[in-house]
């Protein structure tokens, strides 16, 4: 990318990765981490015209979901996954629209910044000024 002066990076990151989960250390942890590693890396590259995103796909009905609701393990060590409203739930259709948009550079304006499925992206970009002003959609201590 570098070389070809041009390219898109998207990491998948979390709603977790915003705050503190009891037995999802390493989940949460690794997710904050790509929220850092995106923000750096796209401070690194921005002049390389790479624009590098967090993308949150919000909580897809997956093998490891399905592994939390019904095993012992997952129901001893994270009760607060049981019985989720069905609100909660995202289609994989839904997270896999935002990864193309940002992809397709739709959001550009919004280069190392978290996004998250349920976010308008539309109206994201055209607040991608004010976010950017106001140091918003990152991973940051507020004092």
């Amino acid at each position: 990318m570098v070389a070809r002066g041009r390219g898109r990076i998207i990491n998948v990151s979390s709603g977790i990765a915003l705050n503190p989960a009891p037995h999802g250390t390493s989940y949460s942890s690794s997710k904050a981490a790509a929220l850092r590693f995106t923000d750096s890396l796209a401070l690194e590259v921005a002049s390389h015209d790479i624009q590098v995103f967090a993308a949150s796909p919000g909580t897809v009905r997956t093998a490891l979901m399905d592994y939390v609701l019904e095993s012992d393990a997952g129901r001893r060590w994270l009760p607060q996954m049981q019985n989720l409203p069905e609100s909660v739930w995202v289609p994989a259709e839904k997270g896999a629209a935002l990864i193309v948009a940002l992809a397709a550079g739709e959001a550009d304006a919004l280069s190392g910044r978290f996004i998250h499925v349920s976010d308008d992206l539309t109206d994201l970009v055209r607040r991608a000024d004010e976010i950017r002003a106001q140091d918003t959609l990152t991973l940051r201590l507020r004092r």
